[in-house]
Formats: C-alpha cells, structure tokens, sequence
C-alpha cells in the first residue's frame, strides 16, 4: 500500500438552484434593471470629486456606483480599509477622521454606510432569509475598487425611494468635507424601474429556500 492514498471521492452534493437574495440585501437576480439617466455630483473640487455615477432601478431598490477621485493618492486605502479595519474597536467607537461617511434619507428615514466599516449599520437579516425583515431604508455595501487615488463603491439601496424626500448625503473630515446633502428627484428612479425585466420566476427566499450570503 502506497503512503499517499488518492483521497476518497466524496458523494455527490444535493441539488441546488441559486436564488435571489432577500430584497433589503440586493437586487434580484432573475430581473435585468434599467438605468437612469441621471448621475449625482455630491462634492465637486479641484482637487477631488464624489459621484454617484450610475443608478440602476429595480422594483424593489436601486443598485449604486459610487466614483470617488482625488489627486491625493491615499484615497484607495482609507477606502478600502486596508488602514482603518478594527478603528471601530481601536477607538472606542468614534470614527477617524479618515473613514468616509457614505448616507441617504428618503421618507422612510436615513441610512448610513462609514466607509471601510462596510456592513456596520447592522443590516438586520444580513445572510439569513429567516432573519427577519429590518426597517427601510437599508445602505449595503457590495463590490468595490481601485487605485491609489480612485476608488468605486457599488451600493444596493432598499427600497425603491418612495416619493417626497431624497438625499444622499456624505461627510469626510479627513479630506476636509464637511456633511453635505444633494437633492434627488426620485421620479426617475422610480419610473427606470418600471422597465426592470424579469427573466424568469423564482420561489422567494423563505424555510423551504433558504438563502445564505
């Protein structure tokens, strides 16, 4: 007998069929969202600019790209968090100066996202369709990247902004910007969401399809 056995072949998994996350953690994927022609120039300076640049409307939230570009070039960590991972606990709970502060308001109330702390506004249900549903509005952090002065943020905001009040707002003190609300018109992104295309029926998340992130 040779010492190195080839491993036993493990049986064969259970099926599984991917389904869509609960809506308050992303967008559905058996829908194809529509894009609205608007961007959003939070913060415009010589030397840096913050925009949310693309907005995608799906019946249950809108999928976001966040731009931020600066001549400085350490704007690609302090985004990351590749300096500012455990400031949540190395500070005792206040944030550095250098954590960007991404939040919206609608009518529902405000969400907030503290750049690199991705997920600390406790996004209940987070992982776990049986979780329970938390309270709108929900800012969840997804994909992003980047170099030493550009990082893109994309974001999945729940729900759709009901008509009335939008805002997005954010505040970065490090980079010397103080809170600062944009208005948005969210008939647009309303209307954009009208378009979603469904590509296909799926059961939603729930006991006898669990969804795990």
């Amino acid at each position: 007998m040779s010492f190195f056995e080839p491993p036993e072949i493990p049986d064969e998994p259970e099926p599984y069929t991917p389904i869509s996350p609960p809506e308050w953690i992303g967008p559905p994927r058996n829908m194809v969202g529509a894009p609205v022609a608007e961007r959003v120039i939070i913060v415009q300076r010589d030397d840096l600019v913050i925009a949310v640049t693309s907005m995608i409307s799906f019946p249950t939230g809108v999928k976001l790209r966040l731009l931020t570009r600066s001549l400085r070039d350490e704007i690609g960590d302090l985004m990351s968090g590749r300096r500012w991972m455990h400031a949540d606990r190395e500070f005792g709970g206040n944030l550095p100066d250098e954590v960007f502060r991404l939040g919206v308001v609608t009518e529902h109330g405000r969400a907030v996202d503290y750049r690199p702390f991705a997920g600390t506004g406790g996004v209940a249900g987070f992982g776990y369709a049986d979780a329970g549903r938390p309270e709108p509005p929900q800012l969840v952090p997804s994909s992003g990247g980047g170099g030493s002065g550009d990082w893109e943020q994309e974001y999945w905001l729940w729900p759709l902004p009901p008509d009335g009040v939008f805002e997005f707002v954010c505040e970065w003190p490090a980079m010397h910007v103080a809170e600062t609300h944009v208005a948005v018109d969210p008939a647009p992104i309303r209307a954009a969401a009208e378009c979603a295309i469904t590509l296909w029926d799926e059961p939603p998340p729930g006991a006898d399809h669990p969804w795990v992130y």
